[in-house]
């Protein structure tokens, strides 16, 4: 018993001795204490209490570090289970206290102890270098329509000199959702409603859901970090693997933690201080991108999508009806098998990936006809001994995402409109991209916006009016051919003026939604045509309208839209839309509208717009600044 007694006063007199010189050094206010422990403000961004030792943790770095050194050299610490040792549970945090009290002069050296559960996960996690990966936009995934990001883990070149990427881990923050609403998925993820948790899988598995399962191109920004931080980035990735932290959809996001994860483990890297308080994928790419020396190379790995369309370029018109026909009916017809050689071996290996992009999850389950039909496929191509060599697929270089413009609008202009006379136009846009903007580092025949505001100052009644205010708007414009039978489609939500001679300027909230089929006018697309229906609900206050005019009414009718591609900088578009209103008494609605959009820099562009409506015409010229 005196023993005892006497080890637990001799350890609280050690500790008292330490603590006191310690705090003195006031670790607790070094910026790398704050990013280990990621508080932003007076607050961690980490919501897990598991992340926290001192019950006052998440909101005060001083007793979270007190606690932790307790913690550190408490005996207990040596003879609790490896899940129960904060020595365990937190190598990076200790580490960097002892390299902080080393570098102090004092002689002070923490404990340590065996933990074979983290030594082996270090060991099969541990690479040489990390690597920002940008998945492209997935606009049919709510989480994914503007782009995705994660980390990637670079491990060492193996024995024959090569490197085996897909062997890396892949690190993801993601919400744990709970709902595939596309509505309620959006309106919960602004609103920090999911757990956002981090997850560590083989990058393989990436690879096989962004490139192969949903065709998005991948973008590899590989960072020029030293061993030190690559090792720590594996600390703070195991550390934060057991908690979470509020998914917030246009913030605390899987960019901006990533960009958290790499600040942690090197203090010379600093990306989220000049950060915008809202952030989306491109974002951080741009950040990351344009920090001095911290990019060493770039790497693009083209989707299944990308590679068949390149393999289609090889094959004439009949190769790939040929292909077509194989691929429709699974199986290896006639004039397949009768084709020369040569010629056979290119069909057979766009067939594959035909397949492989038509039915991404047919061909992993053994009982479907997928399955059976790429079997007979690689087995026909095995027995043309000619290797096929690996596509050169170069780069497309006005797709990388970090040299598109800026994910934020501002636009002013002017407006002539022939019953409403002479505005002053102002708009801002929070993200991302329209069908008129430059299409560098944008997908070519995508429109992804939120939360679009546009106003006018109209000079004859001097009056500030609301003139549109898109909540989120996405339109899908992809050519439909022979091997993409895409269907495009489009969704808005928001608030529009209505254009009724019942209710002249009238505000109404909208749904808005259409699909049709898109078709290309030239080979290499720039020039598309657009035919569907187009369909809208509104809702509308009655005040100030004629006693007769419904609260809720809803409309549909034909939808065309042009556009034209003449450069970079140069795009045109024209749409035209009939609709049918449902209990009004002018129940006939037409729209016609011309645009043309000149980008002088990646930051400043000119649109001229003139739009034709029912009961009055308007045109108008902005200047848009982009940042």
């Amino acid at each position: 018993m005196k023993v005892l007694f006497f080890f637990l006063f001799f350890s609280q007199n050690l500790f008292a001795d330490s603590l006191s010189q310690v705090r003195d050094l006031k670790l607790w206010e070094k910026p790398q204490w704050r990013r280990i422990l990621h508080y932003k403000d007076s607050e961690s961004e980490v919501d897990a209490p598991v992340f926290f030792l001192s019950a006052q943790g998440k909101t005060d770095p001083q007793a979270e570090f007190e606690a932790d050194f307790r913690e550190f050299l408490n005996p207990e610490q040596l003879r609790n289970t490896e899940e129960q040792s904060a020595l365990c549970r937190f190598p990076h945090r200790k580490k960097w206290m002892q390299t902080e009290i080393s570098k102090a002069g004092i002689t002070l050296q923490l404990p340590g102890r065996s933990c074979p559960r983290f030594e082996k996960w270090f060991e099969a996690l541990r690479g040489t270098s990390a690597s920002l990966v940008f998945s492209s936009y997935f606009l049919n995934n709510p989480s994914s329509t503007f782009g995705h990001t994660l980390i990637r883990i670079n491990k060492a070149a193996s024995k024959d000199g090569r490197r085996y990427e897909l062997l890396d881990y892949g690190v993801n923050f993601a919400a744990n959702a709970n709902t595939s609403n596309p509505v309620l998925y959006a309106f919960r993820g602004m609103l920090g409603g999911f757990p956002g948790t981090f997850t560590t899988v083989p990058y393989y598995y990436k690879v096989r859901e962004y490139s192969n399962s949903e065709s998005r191109d991948l973008w590899e920004y590989e960072l020029s970090l030293p061993q030190e931080s690559v090792d720590n980035l594996v600390l703070q990735i195991w550390e934060v693997g057991p908690t979470y932290s509020d998914y917030w959809y246009l913030s605390r996001n899987c960019s901006y933690f990533m960009l958290s994860l790499l600040e942690a483990a090197d203090p010379n890297v600093n990306l989220t201080a000049n950060l915008k308080k809202f952030v989306i994928p491109t974002d951080t790419v741009k950040a990351v991108a344009e920090s001095p020396g911290l990019v060493a190379r770039v790497d693009f790995r083209p989707s299944v999508r990308t590679e068949l369309f390149t393999r289609l370029k090889d094959l004439s018109s009949e190769e790939k009806d040929i292909l077509s026909e194989a691929v429709a009916k699974k199986e290896i017809g006639k004039k397949l098998q009768d084709l020369p050689e040569p010629r056979k071996r290119l069909v057979l290996d766009a067939a594959i990936d035909d397949l492989d992009y038509l039915y991404p999850v047919g061909v992993q389950k053994e009982t479907s006809p997928e399955w059976g039909f790429k079997n007979k496929l690689l087995a026909a191509r095995s027995q043309i001994p000619e290797i096929t060599s690996p596509l050169k697929i170069p780069a497309p270089q006005t797709q990388r995402p970090e040299l598109g413009h800026g994910s934020r609008r501002l636009g002013t202009g002017f407006q002539f409109n022939e019953k409403a006379g002479n505005s002053y136009l102002f708009d801002y846009k929070f993200a991302l991209h329209d069908l008129l903007d430059s299409v560098v580092g944008f997908p070519e025949y995508a429109q992804i916006t939120f939360f679009d505001l546009g106003f006018a100052y109209e000079e004859k009644p001097k009056k500030l009016e609301l003139e549109n205010f898109n909540l989120f708007e996405v339109i899908s414009l992809s050519p439909y051919s022979q091997f993409s039978k895409s269907i495009s489609w489009r969704l808005r939500v928001g608030v529009e003026k209505l254009m009724n001679e019942q209710c002249m300027g009238c505000h109404a909230g909208e749904i808005l939604g259409g699909a049709g089929y898109t078709l290309a006018f030239t080979e290499d697309q720039k020039i598309i045509g657009y035919l569907g229906l187009r369909g809208g609900i509104y809702y509308t206050d009655r005040d100030h309208r004629e006693t007769n005019f419904p609260r809720v009414l809803a409309g549909l009718g034909p939808n065309f839209i042009f556009r034209a591609r003449w450069s970079n900088s140069w795009n045109t578009l024209f749409e035209a839309w009939y609709r049918k209103d449902s209990q009004v008494r002018y129940d006939e609605y037409k729209e016609f509208s011309l645009s043309n959009q000149f980008e002088f820099s990646k930051s400043w562009s000119v649109r001229l717009s003139g739009v034709a409506r029912c009961f009055e015409n308007s045109y108008s010229a902005e200047v848009y600044y982009y940042y």
